[in-house]
């Protein structure tokens, strides 16, 4: 993980209200909430080490949920619908292993613009 993604994930973790980065992405994903499935071809969205936001409305609040995300770096995670509102769902990633979290900077890394890594 580049030491810019923990020093700013260490400093939104310290009890304050700061947001983590977040990073504008396009890519195929996968939701699963209970038996349900729904396929995003091109999904936009964001992601941050926390969770994401998604444009996909009709989800209830406080769900938990299965994502598998196809990026160049495909992984599967855990999360819980935090707020639904009309345009989409604010999704916090729960039970994050440290290989994960390197799965989420990878994809953080692929759609984050060039001159924002090279800092």
């Amino acid at each position: 993980m580049p030491e810019w993604a923990w020093q700013k994930e260490d400093a939104a973790m310290e009890g304050s209200k700061l947001r983590l980065p977040r990073t504008q992405i396009r890519c195929p994903i996968e939701i699963r909430i209970g038996n349900r499935r729904i396929f995003l071809e091109a999904e936009e969205g964001d992601v941050s080490l926390g969770g994401m936001f998604l444009h996909v409305k009709g989800l209830p609040a406080n769900a938990p949920m299965h994502l598998a995300i196809s990026a160049i770096h495909p992984f599967e995670i855990d999360g819980v619908i935090r707020h639904s509102e009309l345009s989409g769902v604010g999704i916090e990633f729960v039970s994050l292993s440290e290989e994960l979290r390197q799965r989420i900077c990878e994809l953080i890394a692929e759609f984050a613009p060039r001159e924002v890594l090279a800092n």
